[in-house]
């Protein structure tokens, strides 16, 4: 059985494993990550744009004022939208009231729905990961329209995402190091058998105690979505450091695997919320 089929008759606990929501429009992802048809888009002092990058639109928050700005890039979990994942955490309007921007990429469609989507992390997972989608070229198209187009700020660019977001922005770290200073990744490992290089790069990784989908020590659902257990949070990180990333673990007590939990456990246990964190993270 292929993981795909797997992925496919565990679908209903994948919708648990990898949701994370977002707000507004429901943003339609378009399999091609090769065609590039960026659109320009007119400098604002704070507020909304939307701009559109390989056929897939990146809604971004801005911080006021004017010129580019440290921007985030907000990977939504898998089975989710970057849509579903602004509205459950407001991320980009935490970053952007910290001075910076906030761009929502969007992963490709599952179940021809615009808001269930995925990301190729590797192993993992959905159309995404079986169709080869080449996501690493997608972020990397991403990160240069925000650059040329003035919202980005070339050398402070972070990566923030949730469950296979996470597991893509590590890959992405791996892939491109010198592309992103830092990545923020909660409640998902890295899925490679290795990375390559990650040298400088800065991670944050927050994990649930209680996340019994993705645990902090190994297994839970992987077969269902990658044909394997996913691997720990120790694998994760010891394969970063010997990458040569600087490396911060945060275990939350109190939060399970859905976004909103570890959101309310980081408040809880930590003072912050996801986006404060992430704003000070990047200081």
């Amino acid at each position: 059985m292929t993981p795909f089929v797997k992925f496919m008759l565990g679908a209903t606990a994948a919708v648990g494993l990898l949701a994370a929501c977002g707000n507004g429009r429901l943003a339609q992802a378009v399999d091609n990550a090769n065609s590039n048809n960026a659109t320009s888009v007119s400098a604002s002092a704070g507020g909304t744009d939307t701009i559109s990058v390989a056929g897939r639109p990146i809604d971004i928050v801005r911080a006021p004022g004017s010129g580019p700005k440290p921007t985030f890039l907000v990977l939504h979990g898998g089975l989710s939208s970057a849509d579903r994942f602004r509205a459950k955490v407001p991320i980009g309007d935490e970053l952007a009231a910290r001075g910076f921007n906030a761009a929502y990429l969007q992963g490709t469609q599952q179940f021809r729905r615009s808001d269930r989507a995925t990301w190729n992390a590797g192993s993992c997972c959905g159309s995404a990961a079986e169709q080869n989608i080449d996501d690493v070229g997608y972020i990397s198209q991403a990160i240069n329209s925000l650059v040329s187009q003035g919202i980005a700020q070339r050398g402070r660019i972070y990566l923030i995402g949730h469950s296979n977001g996470a597991m893509m922005a590590y890959r992405y770290a791996c892939s491109r190091p010198g592309d992103v200073q830092g990545v923020v990744a909660m409640s998902g490992p890295l899925l490679l058998g290795s990375c390559a290089n990650a040298a400088g790069v800065r991670v944050a990784h927050i994990h649930g105690r209680r996340d019994s989908l993705v645990p902090v020590a190994g297994g839970g659902r992987g077969e269902n979505l990658s044909g394997e257990d996913f691997p720990s949070v120790q694998d994760t990180i010891s394969k970063m450091e010997r990458a040569g990333a600087f490396v911060q673990v945060i275990i939350l007590e109190g939060a399970e695997h859905e976004v909103g939990t570890v959101n309310a456990a980081l408040q809880n246990e930590r003072g912050q919320s996801i986006g404060a964190f992430a704003a000070s993270f990047a200081q």
